[in-house]
């Protein structure tokens, strides 16, 4: 697995891409975990939700994971590791190897908003 994304900035919303190399995960129901410590931050495509989407590519799939505020804050400034879960309808599941990202602190904490 290939992170696309070299960083994540605390206080931001950011759609990272993950590549899951040699897997097809089209009709998946797929589950991200950004993990730091005790820290972790899942996302999912599972019933509806939209946070993670997945585009087959040529040697496996590319996901896009939505990330909010509220996300990247409660990350800390550092390393962090990733890993992609996912299942079939039949039942079938697998497991990526960890991917790891860094995190960039935010001097502003809190989530911010306009209007």
């Amino acid at each position: 697995m290939a992170i696309k994304a070299e960083s994540i900035r605390q206080g931001t919303n950011p759609a990272i891409e993950v590549n899951v190399s040699g897997q097809a995960l089209s009709g998946a129901t797929i589950y991200v975990t950004l993990e730091q410590g005790d820290r972790q931050v899942t996302k999912t495509n599972y019933s509806g939700c939209e946070d993670v989407t997945a585009e087959a590519v040529q040697g496996g799939t590319k996901l896009t994971v939505k990330l909010t505020q509220n996300d990247t804050l409660w990350l800390m400034p550092g390393p962090g590791r990733l890993q992609v879960r996912w299942i079939f309808d039949d039942g079938e599941a697998g497991i990526s190897d960890y991917g790891y990202i860094r995190i960039t602190e935010a001097l502003l904490k809190g989530v911010i908003s306009h209007g």
